[in-house]
């Protein structure tokens, strides 16, 4: 297979010459070369759960171990991938995205002096729509839940949706606690997969205030669910979706929109148009690559405490930082225990923080930006 899809890719021969000379079934070869079927693909059927990597660290391991002088027999491999791949359907993480009626027009092609007077068609100024995410380290994804703003839900807003999406109102399209204890409770628990008596589930989220409620613990705890809270300023390092999937999110959906535009341009993108664009954007951006390579980039699996190098702090850490710039020597903490000006110590710093002069923000006006 391989020596005829070089031969065909060189020139050396068609398609069919090269099916005939290496004894390949003419169609098969036509589908590799046409970029249908991954010419690295030897036999049909699903895509195996492990990819290369956990499959290499698997067989590492089991060559660790017969060295030690304990060898596994086939049936203890094959438990011991299923187990492995069960770990990873188990750790699951959620967080929000907000989705916005006037979208982002992409970037045009056309010459400098036409840049400027080309208008950019979009909505008018809309509500926003938040799409709850929620993805597995194996990468298998939840159906999206979208809240709309408003006051009753009606059915015409989950039109043209994707099977299994779900949605609910608030008067701010924003997402509160009780909306996401309905969510964890009748969407994500739905469609969770290795969930039983035996096993726990692991969800990571941020540490919104919508998040965290006595009645979510106690729900969790009574179907065996541990929820992990990210520290706060650390979701952009440590969040998979963040890392890796609701970026492209926001471009494949600000994408759809602007072709929903170019046939809908008198009618606009209104709510009812919302669900569609969000579904299909979606469905793309938490793809199993997406989601394998996010938990990846976050050191939570394969785990790699090594991942994020070295902290980086949130923007708005930075901003805070550079406008304050306090320095301070601090004594040992012994010496500053056992003196006396404890109290003063602390005093002065506060004095010193209340002291810090507010750093006005400059407008934008049009002399500026020129």
């Amino acid at each position: 297979m391989t020596n005829a899809f070089v031969s065909v890719g060189e020139g050396a021969a068609s398609v069919r010459g090269a099916a005939g000379k290496y004894g390949i079934p003419e169609a098969t070869l036509h589908d590799r070369v046409r970029g249908y079927v991954n010419p690295e693909v030897v036999k049909s059927g699903k895509r195996p759960l492990l990819n290369q990597e956990e499959e290499l660290h698997l067989v590492e391991h089991l060559k660790v171990m017969t060295a030690s002088g304990y060898g596994y027999s086939r049936a203890e491999v094959v438990d011991m991938a299923s187990t492995y791949t069960a770990v990873l359907e188990r750790i699951y993480n959620v967080d929000e995205k907000g989705l916005k009626q006037n979208h982002s027009p992409p970037s045009i092609v056309t010459s400098l002096e036409a840049a400027a007077k080309t208008p950019a068609v979009v909505s008018g100024k809309g509500s926003t729509v938040t799409v709850t995410g929620c993805g597995n380290a194996l990468g298998n994804q939840i159906p999206p839940y979208s809240v709309f703003p408003g006051k009753r839900m009606r059915p015409e807003l989950l039109k043209d949706c994707t099977s299994g999406a779900d949605g609910t109102v608030t008067e701010s399209g924003w997402s509160n606690t009780e909306v996401f204890l309905y969510y964890l409770e009748h969407h994500f628990a739905k469609f969770v997969q290795g969930r039983d008596s035996n096993n726990k589930i692991l969800i990571l989220y941020d540490g919104h205030k919508s998040h965290i409620s006595l009645p979510l613990i106690d729900w969790a705890k009574e179907h065996k669910i541990i929820l992990f809270t990210l520290r706060a300023h650390t979701s952009h390092v440590l969040q998979p979706l963040d890392l890796g999937c609701f970026g492209p999110f926001e471009r494949i959906y600000n994408n759809e929109c602007h072709k929903f535009m170019r046939s809908n341009a008198c009618t606009g993108i209104d709510r009812f148009s919302v669900c569609d664009l969000a579904c299909k954007a979606y469905g793309k951006a938490l793809s199993t690559h997406n989601l394998r390579s996010s938990f990846k980039k976050s050191g939570i699996h394969p785990f790699d405490p090594l991942a994020v190098d070295q902290f980086i702090p949130a923007k708005v850490l930075k901003r805070v930082a550079l406008r304050t710039r306090l320095t301070f020597d601090v004594p040992d903490l012994q010496e500053m225990t056992s003196s006396p000006s404890t109290s003063t110590f602390f005093k002065s710093r506060e004095e010193a923080v209340g002291q810090v002069n507010k750093v006005t923000k400059r407008r934008r006006t049009i002399s500026r930006v020129v």
